[in-house]
């Protein structure tokens, strides 16, 4: 006897190229890794104690917090449920990647928040808040957060700054690597992958703001990051080439076709290739054309970004 059976679900299971994340949470991941860096470097760098870092520090400061909270709001539109993410810091789960997440985005934004406290005026004189009740009572609110926040050691929240930011980097790869269903996303390469790729956006960022002279002291490091991210892109596209048959199926889909293009343009070439010539011609003192050589930065931010957007998307199309 024949019968039918309707399938009435829609979802990544009935329909496995479903596009079940939309273009937020790459940004999210891309943001994420970014403010990763600038947190570990803005920690390090402050504990090195060099007045000629201090812009660099300044600037990890004020910006890590604002750019937290833009990707924490991309991560919000994307969500389903959105009313309900407050149920997410009521548990800590242990074994679970979205808890582990919620809570060292937490942390990271409350030292993030203290980390721009200190930077406040020690005196009153805000004049952007001067002229009414409310903003008086901002006024002073800021000032007292401020007075508190300046009492905490400043190693000691640099050494938090750090460690969270290594957690943080690193957790927007196990986000994706935790998805055993996405052969794509499913390898251990991946969350040390995007904690370099985040380390190495955020030395970019922050170059973008400092002298020649401050960014020629870390171009030692700039270069070390990019082999890092350059010998781990070559392990992720070995293990996707020799591992299964789902594994080259994915493999296919981000390294050939479209995806194709975007990786070996925009991430080997543009993204780190181009930016470790250029920076090698500087620390050996050659010449190289001003307009090259400040756009180094902004090609290594590109390739980052693209990185998390080619990986998600091609990810979503790939499955076991």
């Amino acid at each position: 006897m024949n019968s039918e059976v309707d399938l009435t679900g829609v979802n990544e299971l009935t329909y496995p190229h479903l596009t079940t994340w939309e273009w937020p949470v790459a940004a999210y991941l891309f943001i994420g890794g970014l403010v990763a860096g600038i947190m570990i470097l803005g920690g390090a760098l402050n504990l090195r104690r060099r007045p000629i870092f201090e812009k660099a520090v300044w600037i990890a400061d004020v910006s890590g917090l604002p750019l937290l909270v833009l990707g924490l709001l991309l991560l919000f539109v994307d969500l389903t449920n959105k009313w309900q993410a407050w149920r997410f810091f009521t548990t800590f789960q242990a074994t679970s990647a979205m808890s582990w997440g919620s809570w060292i985005l937490l942390l990271s934004g409350l030292v993030l928040f203290v980390r721009a406290l200190r930077r406040l005026p020690a005196a009153p004189g805000f004049s952007w808040l001067d002229g009414g009740k409310w903003r008086r009572r901002v006024q002073s609110l800021l000032l007292w957060a401020r007075r508190h926040a300046a009492r905490i050691s400043g190693r000691a929240i640099d050494g938090a700054t750090v460690a969270l930011g290594l957690g943080l980097g690193f957790y927007t790869g196990v986000l994706l690597s935790s998805i055993s269903a996405r052969p794509l996303w499913n390898t251990a390469v991946l969350a040390p992958l995007f904690l370099v790729s985040g380390l190495a956006s955020g030395g970019a960022f922050l170059c973008l703001f400092i002298s020649r002279e401050a960014h020629m002291k870390l171009v030692p490091i700039s270069l070390g990051l990019c082999g890092a991210e350059g010998l781990l892109l070559l392990a992720y596209i070995v293990s996707l080439t020799f591992g299964t048959f789902a594994t080259q199926n994915a493999g296919d889909a981000l390294l050939s076709g479209g995806f194709g293009l975007s990786f070996w343009l925009l991430v080997v070439v543009l993204g780190l290739l181009v930016p470790v010539l250029v920076e090698a011609a500087d620390w050996q003192e050659r010449e190289v054309p001003r307009l090259l050589e400040r756009s180094a930065p902004v090609f290594k931010l590109v390739g980052s970004a693209t990185l998390r957007f080619v990986v998600v998307f091609a990810g979503l199309q790939t499955f076991i």
